[in-house]
């Protein structure tokens, strides 16, 4: 890399990501790939090492045809795609701030637009189905224990995966009104109260039984 380059990735992802905007790590890993890919692939298409790459080599048309080498090449979804401009975009709405003289550069790739891909249906449990799942876990132990839990937690929640991972006792009310604390996309902190108004209300009822129990801590 030359000029101010190296300078302004090494500000945008430990100043601005890291410290300004306070990411999460997923989003400053996620960042990071996109412009490990992003920067292998300007060095072959300009054929000198990543080193010798400036910033003045990163236009709009050269965005666009790693976006079509993405999409064509490595077979990333629509969705993956417009995540990797999310990531080039943001470093470039930073440099427009910082560098004036590359604002015209800077806001050529910002008028790339997200593109629009299908929408699939959103598919769900039949009762049924839910009913065999949380039947699945054997109870005698306590690894089944922990797991019907969890199950519990995430059905009657609604919660991601890693939301519920990363749930600590002391984010857990088991009195009335039973609810969780739980830490989203986007370092975001919600309440999310264990709904009757469900296909299986005595879960609800069951679930805070369940989270009372020492499995909490093996989750």
């Amino acid at each position: 890399m030359t000029g101010n380059f190296p300078q302004l990735l090494h500000a945008f992802f430990h100043e601005w990501l890291a410290g300004q905007r306070n990411n999460s790590r997923h989003t400053v890993r996620s960042y990071r790939d996109t412009w490990r890919l992003f920067l292998r692939f300007m060095a072959a298409q300009q054929q000198r090492p990543v080193a010798a790459l400036r910033l003045t080599d990163l236009t709009a048309s050269e965005v666009l045809a790693f976006l079509d080498h993405s999409e064509k090449e490595r077979s990333v979804s629509i969705g993956t795609r417009n995540c990797r401009l999310a990531a080039l975009r943001s470093f470039f709405c930073f440099v427009a701030d910082r560098e004036p003289l590359a604002a015209g550069q800077c806001a050529e790739v910002l008028r790339i637009p997200i593109k629009k891909g299908p929408r699939r249906l959103i598919c769900y449990l039949e009762s049924a189905e839910l009913t065999a799942i949380l039947a699945e876990p054997d109870r005698k132990t306590l690894d089944g224990q922990r797991d019907h839990a969890l199950l519990a937690l995430l059905y009657n929640t609604g919660a991601r995966i890693q939301e519920a991972l990363d749930l600590c006792p002391q984010a857990v009310r088991l009195e009335s009104p039973c609810q969780v604390r739980l830490l989203g996309k986007g370092q975001k902190c919600y309440l999310q109260h264990f709904c009757p108004y469900v296909a299986f209300p005595f879960m609800w009822r069951r679930t805070p039984k369940l989270l009372v129990t020492r499995q909490l801590r093996n989750f």
